[in-house]
């Protein structure tokens, strides 16, 4: 009975260790089970994240592209602005060159009107007969007509 008794407590002591050791093979099967589900959860998030990677480099190459195509633009206007303004530097000159023959003209109608006063208070004191005044008149005539037609081209 000793030895069935002795046998006993050894199977009654092989018994726990076997359940301690069920026990412990029961977690480690949970805790495999919840790795198993965090690689799995992992992995999900892993593929949303490279999705939505993939949508931000589309927007990214979009935002690219109409930069693109507005330095382009700003290109295209920065040459035309370039152009616009060497025509207007030309009409600058132009625009001066006329002022000048404006000038010119505006004194020489001037002189001619000064001259013309002074001829009137000459030929007043001198007689009608004085070709020499009329002479000069048409002279500044012509000459302020000739300066006329070519402000006028």
């Amino acid at each position: 009975e000793e030895l069935n008794l002795s046998l006993k407590r050894k199977l009654a002591s092989q018994n726990e260790k076997n359940s301690v050791l069920e026990n412990q093979i029961s977690l480690q099967a949970s805790d495999k089970i919840d790795a198993e589900r965090r690689i799995y959860l992992q992995k999900q998030e892993s593929q949303k994240v490279t999705e939505t990677l993939r949508e931000k480099m589309k927007v990214h190459q979009s935002v690219v592209n109409e930069i693109k195509k507005q330095d382009e633009t700003i290109n295209a206007l920065e040459a035309i602005v370039r152009q616009r303004t060497t025509e207007l530097e030309s009409h600058k000159k132009s625009l001066k060159k006329a002022n000048a023959i404006m000038k010119k003209y505006e004194d020489s109608c001037a002189l001619i009107e000064e001259l013309k006063e002074e001829n009137v208070k000459i030929a007043n004191e001198k007689t009608l007969k004085d070709s020499a005044f009329y002479s000069q008149v048409k002279n500044l005539e012509n000459e302020k007509r000739a300066l006329e037609s070519t402000i006028r081209s």
